[in-house]
């Protein structure tokens, strides 16, 4: 079995939160980390959208909560990054895994990395395609 490994940004969980469907993270990857202060911006307020899921599937240990080992990127300044896209990037640069973004600047800092980049959107994509999904319509725009 490959281990695939993936780490989290903020957007894309809490999307994945509020549509129900942090589970396809377990369908798709092996291991899903999710850096500590990444966490901290889902579940700053609780009653929001998508937090309560975030904080059932980290009590259910669906995802692993780590912060990188190196605390700079190593030349650039990156300043342009919030703190959790940061601490994303640097994770998965550590981990040699893909990274799971939607804003775009962290994308761009992303790929300048040569890391794998996926967006919500083509998880949910990869999802359907592979049967975890049935109808992306109806996961996407619930009733």
């Amino acid at each position: 079995m490959t281990i695939k490994l993936i780490v989290c940004d903020a957007g894309p969980l809490i999307a994945l939160g509020k549509i129900n469907q942090l589970q396809l993270l377990n369908h798709l990857y092996t291991e899903i980390y999710v850096p500590d202060v990444v966490l901290k911006e889902c579940l700053v307020n609780e009653t929001l959208p998508g937090a309560q899921a975030i904080k059932i599937a980290l009590a259910n240990k669906q995802f692993i909560a780590k912060s990188p080992l190196t605390s700079t990127f190593l030349e650039k300044d990156y300043s342009i990054l919030d703190a959790g896209e940061k601490e994303a990037i640097l994770l998965a640069k550590e981990l040699k895994a893909s990274v799971l973004i939607d804003e775009k600047r962290g994308r761009t800092v992303a790929n300048a990395l040569s890391l794998k980049v996926i967006g919500t959107a083509g998880l949910l994509l990869s999802a359907y395609k592979k049967g975890f999904v049935s109808n992306l319509t109806r996961v996407v725009f619930k009733d």
